[in-house]
């Protein structure tokens, strides 16, 4: 979903300056979504042979990929198709540290900012590099009965809203420091859970993990502490309080609205960062400006403070495809 939110606005961007242009989207993917509600068209491809016969048959100049977590057969395959083809390849980064995700260096690599820079540098010395800002913090206003909704739950209840939003192996302990945190917390709150939609139907024991983090909750809810919305994450971290997760991009979209976000920093969220980023801390942390809880702890403080300010650049299009023409 977040490399969709970067890949398909360049590759329309292209289009707009006269390139021509095809979409390939894993048809296992959840990037489809995502590109829909910007009207990308697009083709789908069952697997890695599908891609490549249609790669084949397209004959690119270039080809542009994303670096999706977890990254599938098919964007591995289009990078492969770039090397044995010796098409400049490009990969967008939609997250800190997602070139690890890919074995096959890139010819350009679009990234972030110069905290992106300089781990992609450290991995590719001898690539292209050009910033263009973060996908996941693409403007988008709340709709006015969710603010309205979220407003009237404060009025009422004289309470702060928090959001959890998380997904993979380390949500359940993130969860668990989130919850006890807020059992120490005698600031009036009500919990938000917006868990990834990529990793709730995953099994995992006997269940689901969207089960497993459902019965975390079930105390909560029988206290009223738990609120839902159906609407999209990126837009309910803005209308809340507080966001909490471990390195979840919604915590960027948080500070972009001037809300706290919580980084839930534990011994499980390292070891899946390092897994899957090798990265030692997350993005937020490195600039050292938002709150980091490593154990419970009472969130009166945080909860009674002001966001921080840090600017922060939206992926721009427009620059990323300019860096792609210079390949051409």
């Amino acid at each position: 979903m977040g490399a969709a939110n970067c890949v398909g606005p360049t590759l329309e961007r292209l289009a707009a300056v006269g390139c021509e242009v095809q979409v390939f989207m894993d048809s296992a993917g959840k990037g489809t979504s995502t590109l829909k509600e910007k009207n990308i068209s697009y083709q789908l491809v069952d697997d890695e042979s599908d891609l490549m016969e249609k790669l084949g048959e397209f004959q690119p100049h270039a080809v542009v990929v994303g670096l999706s977590a977890p990254r599938g057969p098919v964007e591995s395959a289009a990078d492969h198709f770039a090397m044995e083809s010796r098409t400049p390849l490009v990969h967008i980064e939609d997250y800190y540290g997602s070139f690890s995700r890919a074995h096959i260096t890139p010819d350009l690599v679009v990234t972030i900012d110069t905290a992106a820079h300089d781990l992609v540098r450290q991995e590719y010395p001898h690539a292209r590099i050009v910033c263009a800002g973060l996908a996941g913090i693409a403007p988008i206003h709340p709709r006015q009965s969710l603010v309205d909704r979220f407003d009237q739950i404060r009025k009422d209840h004289d309470c702060k809203i928090v959001v959890y939003t998380d997904g993979d192996t380390h949500a359940e302990s993130g969860l668990r420091l989130f919850l006890q945190s807020l059992d120490l917390t005698r600031t009036p709150w009500v919990l938000l859970p917006h868990f990834h939609p990529k990793y709730v139907g995953q099994k995992t024991g006997s269940g689901t993990y969207g089960e497993l983090w459902e019965s975390m909750l079930t105390p909560y809810r029988k206290r009223g502490l738990v609120i839902d919305a159906s609407e999209p994450a990126d837009e309910v971290v803005q209308c809340a309080d507080l966001v909490a997760s471990g390195y979840s991009t919604l915590l960027f979209r948080a500070l972009s609205a001037k809300k706290t976000p919580l980084t839930l920093w534990n011994d499980e969220t390292k070891q899946t960062l390092m897994y899957k980023m090798k990265l030692a801390e997350t993005p937020l942390m490195m600039g050292g400006k938002t709150p980091v809880i490593t154990g419970p702890v009472s969130l009166d403080d945080i909860l009674a403070s002001a966001a921080p300010d840090v600017d922060l650049q939206p992926f721009d299009a427009h620059r990323a495809a300019e860096a792609v023409l210079g390949l051409l």
